[in-house]
């Protein structure tokens, strides 16, 4: 199976998106077809074997929709999309307003007291020249709309009718009446005809709808925002070590294996670890974290990160679509693409939407014509209902949404995978937890160092971290780096004993770093000394002992401390009533302890990976909506089995396939941020929704004449085709609120 996302151009509603998204599922070997009207764009998986990408744009063309294609090198984003059809239908609607103006006039001028016309209108030997003007001036606008007649009628065609339609058969009934009323003043048949005609509500649908269409792929155009944002930060050129010297060329054209320089204040072009050199990096725009990082070889850095002090050569490992940066791009990208459960319910709306509303607009339209309302009054109510019953709010509520939360979620480090996950975690009630590596430092660190018989910290610390110079156990990593920069003395015929600890001869003397159980066959250990030991231990310590020949000179307590942001963490989810547990292999007196510390409500300790995810499973059918935060590689069963998998990890861990949510930079304080913005996202997306649903359901009505039965105002063509492209562009707006989320 094969996930390829098709950038499509053309769709302007919901039943747009619709109609292509049942084109392609319709494709043999499609497993998965999600349109996206905000992004344009559709995300397939389908069989290899079966089907080609030729045979899925095939069946996007067959709609009547574009395919687009980036040039070699470049790649466009929805944003820059929404620009250059922006671009396109500005210069149209910049037609039809230049027409739009002096045809208004000229239909209007006779109803306004005064004189606005150089001869009066009823004149009849003045009436054909009227009448032929506003035709001549409703053509250019014609033109200037021709996509909408011929999207909808090509849709009609193919049973799947739009926002296109309904604008089409608008405009084109207003103009095909208008235009037999002008046959019939020209030709004398009627001269009083002049009054019948619908030239400007043709004409003002058509700007009306082209205008809104413009301010709408503005602002769809700046909810795509994060997209370009993440591109824009990658250098254009990269330093590359050639032929003895520095060579500067594209970021395209390093390859991997390639040494690449970059000098301070420069920004890394490609992935890669650093060979030779020591620098401060500012990875804000992977991480979040304002402070720069140091580092030296050996080393990972990423693509677009900037070095802000120091000299750095790395081997490039990564580039083009492999970096981190575009891993991440690519991540957003198909996130904001996907779709929300939530829209399913907005979808099988609009899939019947259009055929419902040209139903009640021919219903309504032959009712007042049966009713003696006479044909122009029922022309009237039939272009009414048909223009502001567009679609394009429906189909924008819930993408719009998504899309804009997505990328502000890009911003704050929280990457999340699919819509889906984004609507998930507002509805989460419970935060099981891993604990080592997640909410603590994941490495163990000397916290104790206790001189006995008058032995002094440094010079303990020295001699046990000589023994320990040629292990990697994680204790002895731990001891060493304690004395970081210490001159370490020499020792000699080392003697390890599995599970208990290391013996050598140091400076002639015998000399053991070890457990208890170690240590005591050989030496002395007082009581006081012991007794110190266990309540180190029942803090979740582990204890090493050092003598030296028959002598305790020094005792280390090591532990994996908590991270520095892991009870603000804890706090922020209590404040939003989520219930905080940890599942961990670990012992319990040690598992209780940092529980205890971190302020989280229950542990489990003493866990298999396997148990981890039974026991969320309990959890689930005990009516819990639970989100497993992890590490994403040894929790993967327990981030499976979870509502709402969160996998926590640098950049590495960007990819992690078992994870819905990933937080880049690490700081657990970022699944506060991840609840807070879902439940920011779905109330946007049921505000929108509300509009959407309540403008059509009151606006429908009152197009269909429903007040004027009582007396009331019967809604004009051009009051409706304004009412319409406001709907739209205010549903993108509200969405465009969730970038100010903090």
């Amino acid at each position: 199976m094969k996930t390829v996302t098709i950038k499509i151009s053309g769709m302007h509603c919901a039943a747009c998106s619709n109609g292509v998204e049942r084109s392609l599922k319709k494709v043999p070997g499609v497993d998965r077809a999600e349109v996206n009207l905000a992004t344009q764009s559709a995300l397939v998986r389908y069989d290899e074997n079966q089907a080609t990408i030729e045979q899925l744009e095939a069946a996007v063309t067959r709609m009547s929709f574009g395919v687009v294609h980036d040039a070699p090198g470049e790649e466009s984003t929805a944003e820059q999309r929404a620009e250059q059809d922006a671009l396109d239908l500005k210069k149209r609607l910049k037609v039809a307003a230049f027409f739009f103006v002096p045809l208004l006039y000229l239909a209007m001028a006779p109803m306004v007291p005064g004189k606005f016309l150089p001869v009066p209108i009823d004149q009849d030997q003045m009436s054909d020249v009227y009448a032929f003007v506003q035709l001549l001036l409703t053509l250019p606008i014609l033109y200037a709309g021709g996509p909408f007649f011929k999207n909808g009628i090509i849709s009609l065609k193919n049973g799947v009718p739009s926002m296109d339609t309904l604008v089409a058969l608008g405009t084109g009934a207003a103009f095909i009446y208008s235009s037999y009323s002008t046959y019939e003043v020209l030709a004398r048949i009627n001269p009083h005809a002049v009054h019948s005609l619908y030239f400007e509500s043709a004409g003002a649908i058509l700007t009306f709808v082209l205008c809104g269409k413009f301010l709408e792929l503005r602002a769809k155009g700046e909810a795509g925002h994060a997209i370009s944002s993440l591109l824009n930060l990658a250098p254009k050129t990269g330093f590359i070590w050639k032929d003895g010297g520095e060579v500067e060329i594209p970021r395209e054209a390093i390859l991997t294996g390639d040494i690449v320089i970059v000098h301070p204040g420069n920004q890394v072009p490609v992935d890669g670890m650093i060979t030779d050199g020591h620098a401060s990096i500012d990875e804000s725009m992977l991480t979040g974290e304002s402070m720069p990082v140091g580092k030296s070889v050996g080393e990972n850095v990423f693509a677009a990160t900037v070095v802000t002090d120091g000299y750095l050569r790395f081997k490039a490992e990564k580039v083009g679509k492999d970096t981190m940066l575009s891993q991440i791009m690519q991540m957003v990208e198909a996130a904001q693409g996907s779709k929300a459960p939530i829209a399913k319910t907005a979808d099988k709306i609009a899939a019947v939407f259009v055929p419902i509303v040209l139903v009640i607009a021919l219903v309504a339209g032959l009712s007042w014509w049966f009713a003696g309302s006479g044909s122009k009054f029922a022309i009237q109510v039939f272009v009414a209902v048909l223009v502001i019953a567009c679609p394009c709010a429906l189909g924008l509520a819930t993408p719009a949404a998504i899309m804009v939360a997505v990328g502000k979620g890009a911003e704050k480090g929280v990457l999340f995978k699919n819509a889906e996950a984004l609507e998930t975690a507002h509805n989460v009630t419970m935060a099981v937890f891993d604990k080592t590596g997640t909410i603590t430092k994941g490495k163990p660190i000397v916290t104790d160092v206790i001189g006995w018989n008058g032995a002094k910290e440094e010079a303990i610390t020295r001699l046990a971290a000589a023994i320990e110079q040629g292990s990697a156990h994680p204790l002895a990593v731990a001891v060493k780096e304690r004395a970081a920069g210490m001159e370490l003395p020499t020792c000699t015929d080392f003697r390890t004993t599995v599970g208990g600890g290391i013996a050598a001869r140091c400076e002639n003397t015998n000399v053991r770093l070890g457990n208890l159980s170690f240590v005591q066959p050989v030496a002395m250990i007082p009581p006081n000394a012991i007794e110190l030991g266990e309540k180190l231990a029942s803090v979740g310590k582990t204890i090493v002992y050092l003598t030296i020949g028959r002598n305790l000179c020094g005792i280390f307590a090591i532990a994996d401390t908590l991270k520095e942001e892991t009870q603000e963490a804890m706090q922020k989810l209590h404040e939003l009533n989520i219930r905080t547990v940890i599942l961990t292999g670990d012992n319990k007196r040690a598992a209780a302890y940092i529980a205890q510390q971190a302020g989280v409500d229950e542990v489990v300790a003493e866990l298999m990976p396997g148990h981890k995810a039974e026991l969320i499973k309990s959890f689930q059918q005990g009516g819990e909506i639970v989100a497993m935060v992890g590490d994403g590689i040894n929790d993967a069963p327990a981030l499976a089995q979870a509502d709402l998998g969160i996998a926590v990890g640098g950049g590495t861990d960007v990819a992690i396939e078992s994870a819905q949510v990933v937080l880049v930079n690490g700081d657990i304080r970022n699944i506060s941020t991840t609840l807070r913005l879902s439940k920011a996202t779905i109330r946007n997306v049921k505000e929108n929704l509300f509009w959407a649903f309540g403008y059509n359901i009151i606006g429908i009505p009152v197009a269909a004449g429903v007040l004027h039965i009582f007396g009331g105002p019967l809604l004009d063509p051009m009051i409706a085709a304004a009412a319409m492209s406001l709907s739209s562009v205010s549903v993108v707006s509200n969405a465009l609120r969730l970038k100010r989320f903090k």
